[in-house]
């Protein structure tokens, strides 16, 4: 009877130590992100550059919904041309609360749906980035500006976030990489000056025959000393 005992509770006791061993792992959920590609770049002032919001996941992993909330310096950039979304989502809405490019607050929102229903299947991220949308700026000051997402790892209407298929879909977004970009001066090198600095070439060719010959008449020449005759001799 001991030994029965005994042979349960070593049985007990291996099943649950391998429970504890695999819960580590089955903790490491697959997580998603938006990355801004380029995230450096130099551009010239007055120019216009275009930046993607890319997103990508650790693994291969179903989403249903990703909100970017984008913020920018308006005195530095400003939105060049409409906000082009990519093709990852079946539905981008444009409504005020889901779609913003506001030059004078410096920011950009942009949500994308999917019911997971025909016709509207929930996009699959992987670790190869995708575009999620597409912005154009011009440059409007020297100096360098950064463009940043909100984010705060939560839910948020007014925060960037992706969440998976379940039922309530939860958040799995995970810090997003925001772009530093360095605006510099527009002015161009001036053009050399004329070879003949604007002068009819005859010109200078005189005036250099000119200034030789005199310039022979004037130097000193050696030779034989002339002697100067005095009143007093000359009677």
């Amino acid at each position: 009877m001991k030994l029965f005992v005994r042979l349960v509770s070593l049985i007990l006791v291996t099943v649950m130590s391998m429970t504890y061993a695999v819960l580590p792992v089955a903790a490491q959920s697959v997580t998603a992100s938006f990355v801004l590609s380029p995230r450096t770049r130099s551009v010239p002032l007055n120019g216009t550059f275009d930046v993607s919001i890319t997103m990508r996941a650790t693994a291969p992993k179903q989403v249903s919904y990703a909100r970017v909330v984008l913020f920018f310096d308006p005195t530095s950039l400003e939105i060049a041309d409409d906000l082009q979304a990519g093709s990852l989502f079946c539905n981008y809405p444009v409504d005020q609360s889901n779609y913003i490019a506001d030059n004078e607050q410096g920011q950009i929102v942009i949500t994308g749906i999917s019911t997971g229903q025909a016709g509207c299947s929930f996009p699959e991220l992987t670790t190869t980035e995708v575009v999620f949308a597409k912005v154009t700026f011009k440059a409007k000051k020297n100096g360098s500006t950064n463009v940043s997402f909100m984010y705060n790892g939560r839910l948020e209407d007014e925060m960037s976030a992706i969440t998976d298929t379940n039922s309530p879909p939860q958040m799995i977004m995970s810090a997003p990489q925001n772009g530093t970009y360095a605006i510099g001066s527009s002015a161009t090198t001036p053009p050399p000056p004329p070879d003949n600095l604007g002068v009819d070439p005859r010109i200078l060719i005189g005036v250099a025959a000119t200034t030789m010959v005199l310039g022979w008449y004037l130097l000193p020449r050696k030779g034989k000393s002339q002697r100067v005759v005095t009143s007093t001799e000359a009677w």
